[in-house]
């Protein structure tokens, strides 16, 4: 017996000891970084939970760590506050407006039908995570006491972390490792590893600095690739394991399927699966030789018998979708659009196993009170032709205002479907939903807020790779620059006085969202006011410490005021 107290304390306990005292040690010279998704901020008139600026440096490492949207959650949750947290990737975060993604429009509909309840919206989403961050991400969030989680993921399981055309957080073939190593790298002692074998790493050393996209425009994955299997087995086992925590705390929580640009956005990279005969190129030159002379007919015919040799390369098919929408055969361009878009060998967009693994579990777990919104096709079904195209995106996944807001009302008949009865009574009378241009209203999205997503994606995004792969590069930059033109064209002739006035108005019927704040402050300071741009900035601050633009541009305002007196009194506007 003294020998097994002797052995269990020498291989047990005393390394137990001595493991705990490190990390405790690590801890207390403040060694390493809080790995929790929402950190508490206290002071003497505030107290609430905030975003957590390295929350993917475990995933991401810390050169590549993004932070996430600016959030403020009340410390404690109000007496009969209803509160969703909305997950997902770049595209569920609102890219390149945050302000204005779908949860955004959606907070402003449900707190328009239900005007007695304070119905909380909080978007948690962050560039480039997955499902298995947004696992991690889950199991946090139940703290916070939520009442509903909306999921909408999928175009990163392949690029993200642990996904095999990754920069960020290697491959892993074993689900067991992939969640060991998320929590071995949460401790402090997990750090101080990840940090000594990133110093030695050639990998770390290549690649130091966030190149958004262009990072991954050699990481090509063709769909036949033997790891895409592990992929749509980790991505249904997360999606299980997300829903299997909500369900345990009794959360209801609503996933909806992925959309992304089918029609106007060609495949970022085609490759065969196989050395391919000099017939083959033959036969596709001739095809877009037909296609650029108007020949669909023609074209169609060389394509398909080029594809009898090889069916793998992805433009194959976008091309041919192009030939059959020019026929009017719109149900043959669009499935030929999808199967570019799944043979897409640099994969940025959720693929149709993606949603199709989205809509069996949503099926299979309705018993748990899982809500399902079919989100791709949903904005197939209200594009021209059936389609989802450049109506709804500005490039291959982001969402333009357009489509967020039938993205976010049709996620609306869901939520209001999981709502529990004692909220659906106190629903206003003339049951109507917000229309898009009174959702425009209230948020503050005005010609200002569109010119500056056009510009930001126009200047940062599709010039860049990996989009000069794209074989119809130019023209979505056209259609950007065509709506870039016509937006500096209107200021030009009219000046930022409209905008003033509509996001004034926004203030009025929404006095409390620090963005309304934010778009003013930067109108004002367009217009050369920079007194009045600082204290509509200060507020916004006030409200989101974390909102980054906002802090710049009040020092660029207090750089124009210094030398002024006086302040101008807020409730002015209000």
């Amino acid at each position: 017996m003294k020998k097994l107290l002797f052995y269990f304390i020498s291989i047990v306990l005393i390394p137990i000891l001595i493991i705990g005292s490190l990390e405790a040690g690590l801890r207390l010279v403040g060694y390493g970084y809080n790995p929790h998704l929402l950190i508490h901020c206290q002071g003497p008139n505030y107290n609430f939970w905030r975003d957590n600026p390295e929350f993917t440096v475990p995933f991401f490492s810390k050169s590549f760590a993004r932070s996430a949207l600016p959030i403020n959650v009340p410390y404690t949750k109000a007496q009969g506050a209803y509160r969703i947290f909305v997950l997902g990737e770049s595209a569920c975060a609102g890219y390149p407006i945050p302000e204005f993604s779908f949860s955004r429009i959606l907070s402003v509909m449900l707190n328009d039908s239900f005007p007695d309840i304070n119905i909380e919206v909080i978007n948690v989403s962050n560039v480039a995570i997955n499902s298995h961050v947004i696992l991690t991400m889950t199991k946090e969030l139940l703290q916070y006491k939520p009442d509903m989680l909306i999921v909408y993921m999928g175009n990163n399981e392949v690029i993200g972390p642990y996904g095999p055309g990754t920069v960020f957080a290697p491959f892993g073939a074993n689900r067991f490792l992939i969640r060991a190593g998320i929590y071995l790298n949460q401790t402090r002692i997990g750090q101080l590893i990840k940090s000594i074998i990133d110093n030695f790493s050639r990998r770390s050393q290549l690649q130091r600095k966030w190149d958004g996209l262009a990072m991954f425009v050699h990481n090509h994955i063709t769909a036949h690739d033997r790891r895409m299997k592990r992929v749509y087995q980790f991505f249904e086992q997360n999606l299980n394991d997300i829903l299997t925590c909500s369900h345990k705390a009794g959360v209801k929580t609503i996933v909806s399927t992925v959309g992304t640009n089918l029609k106007d956005f060609a495949p970022f990279a085609s490759e065969h699966d196989r050395p391919v005969l000099g017939q083959w190129n033959a036969l596709y030159k001739a095809g877009m030789e037909n296609e650029t002379a108007g020949q669909y007919e023609k074209a169609i015919d060389n394509y398909q018998l080029a594809s009898k040799i090889d069916d793998s390369y992805a433009e194959l098919y976008f091309h041919l979708g192009r030939c059959y929408q020019a026929l009017g055969r719109y149900d043959l361009a669009k499935g030929n659009y999808v199967k570019a878009r799944d043979l897409d060998a640099l994969r940025l967009r959720a693929d149709s196993k993606i949603n199709g693994l989205i809509h069996q579990i949503a099926n299979e777990r309705k018993a748990d009170g899982v809500g399902f919104v079919d989100g791709a096709e949903i904005l197939n079904a209200n594009s021209p032709f059936y389609m989802s195209g450049e109506e709804f995106f500005f490039e291959h996944v982001h969402l333009t205002f357009d489509g967020n807001y039938v993205l976010a009302k049709a996620i609306l008949e869901e939520v209001e479907r999981q709502l529990p009865t004692g909220i659906v009574r106190t629903r206003k009378r003339n049951g109507s939903v917000l229309s898009q241009e009174q959702c425009a209203k209230r948020l503050g999205y005005t010609q200002l807020e569109k010119l500056i997503g056009v510009k930001d994606v126009l200047t940062t995004l599709v010039n860049r790779p990996p989009f000069n792969g794209v074989m119809n590069q130019q023209e979505i930059i056209d259609h950007l620059k065509v709506s870039l033109e016509s937006l500096e064209l209107y200021f030009k002739e009219n000046g930022y006085d409209v905008e003033i006035q509509e996001l004034t108005e926004a203030l009025k019927s929404n006095p409390q969202d620090p963005y309304v704040y934010y778009h003013l402050g930067r109108a004002f300071l367009l217009l050369g006011k920079s007194q009045e741009a600082s204290v509509f900035l200060q507020y916004a601050i006030e409200q989101l410490p974390s909102l980054k633009d906002a802090h710049r541009l009040l020092d660029l305002a207090n750089r124009g005021i210094l030398s002024t007196r006086g302040s101008i009194p807020l409730k002015k506007y209000l």
